[in-house]
């Protein structure tokens, strides 16, 4: 294999060749300066600074592998330690904006003062360069919302997801006990290894901490709302939504990770996305599960914030799971709405309400609350 400083004199010759080319595709004479040509170059540069740090900063302690994902303002990569020769994932992160540069150290600062539990990613090795953090993590198998978009049948079994809340209910304890609030759990957030079959959840971990916040007290309360809008408590949403109200108003932080918690329970369950709140209680009544999952994700998604359970008393029994096919039972759904007729001006049925998740991950589309109906005040 080539060694760390041969690869970084490569990595660097070929950024050279590309920043040269940039400059002779990008020049005022090659092109007029439009919106779109502002745009590549804007991108081309930012390729390089990309290049240019990794082959600086990392190939000289890692032999970097594929891009795993990419956002906005990062990219995960895999790669592999070339001491211990560990499998680890890179997080880089582009400080492209003071927003940006604040995650980075929410999400630095947390994982250094939680230290290690067994329910939380690992955090290996945090590099920071000039324009680049780089959050060198733990490799797990893949993360909850791939295992849910990975089957013809949408969701998993009961069983798989008794498993999975176990061990991220007892990472998020242990966030709430020492003042810190995740808020943004999702599916993307839960990380997943498997047992030696590759098919049963051996064991899961909470992620991505760009969001989370550290509180001076025990009540967590907060203004500053944060989160994905698919799992985002009503409360948060009233949050966001009050810009021009100064002070914001606030919300119990912890009860909002319980609420996301619920969502992406429910998610897990039927493969969808939260319907309306009118909807919610029909849809879970009508799942096969047994009662106290049921019971247990309809308290967690409760509009007031104060009948939802806390953290420590989420908790199930050791009743059996019952697992069961999606698609037999949105048919069993579909034959009882066409039975049932009882006013011909209904809603629309559970059917058409869920959202279906898109299987590359992607739902740019902006959406009112999926929980409750923005003309009526959640908390009444």
């Amino acid at each position: 294999s080539v060694d760390g400083a041969a690869a970084t004199e490569q990595a660097n010759v070929h950024a050279d060749e590309l920043v040269e080319r940039g400059r002779e595709g990008c020049g005022e004479e090659a092109s007029p300066r439009t919106e779109e040509n502002r745009m590549v170059e804007q991108r081309t540069l930012f390729m390089l600074s990309s290049m240019r740090a990794d082959s600086t900063v990392l190939a000289p302690r890692y032999l970097l592998g594929s891009p795993l994902a990419s956002g906005a303002e990062g990219v995960l990569i895999s790669a592999v330690e070339r001491r211990q020769r560990r499998r680890v994932v890179i997080k880089k992160r582009h400080i492209s904006s003071v927003e940006a540069a604040e995650g980075c150290t929410r999400e630095r600062l947390a994982l250094t003062e939680l230290g290690a539990h067994d329910n939380i990613v690992t955090l290996i090795e945090h590099i920071r360069s000039e324009r680049w953090e780089f959050f060198v993590l733990e490799r797990m198998a893949c993360d909850l919302y791939a295992l849910i978009t990975s089957k013809d049948t949408p969701g998993i079994s009961e069983s798989q997801v008794r498993r999975v809340l176990r061990d991220v209910t007892h990472a998020i304890r242990y966030l709430h006990a020492q003042h810190f609030s995740h808020n943004d759990i999702k599916p993307e957030n839960i990380l997943l290894n498997f047992e030696a079959d590759q098919v049963t959840v051996k064991q899961a971990k909470l992620t991505d901490f760009g969001f989370c916040m550290r509180h001076g007290t025990s009540d967590m309360l907060t203004n500053r709302g944060h989160g994905t809008d698919r799992y985002m408590a009503p409360e948060v949403w009233l949050c966001c939504c009050q810009t021009s109200v100064n002070p914001r108003p606030t919300y119990d932080a912890a009860a909002a990770d319980v609420f996301s918690l619920g969502a992406t329970l429910f998610v897990a369950l039927v493969g969808q996305f939260l319907p309306r709140r009118v909807m919610l209680d029909r849809v879970m009544n009508a799942l096969p599960l047994s009662a106290g999952i049921r019971k247990l994700t309809l308290q967690m998604l409760e509009n007031k914030p104060a009948d939802r359970p806390t953290i420590r008393d989420v908790r199930l029994t050791g009743e059996q799971p019952i697992d069961y096919s999606i698609v037999d039972l949105f048919a069993g759904l579909e034959e009882a709405d066409q039975e049932k007729q009882e006013d011909e001006d209904e809603e629309l049925n559970t059917l058409t309400l869920l959202s279906p998740l898109k299987i590359d991950g992607k739902d740019d589309v902006p959406c009112p609350s999926p929980v409750f109906d923005t003309e009526i005040s959640p908390f009444k």
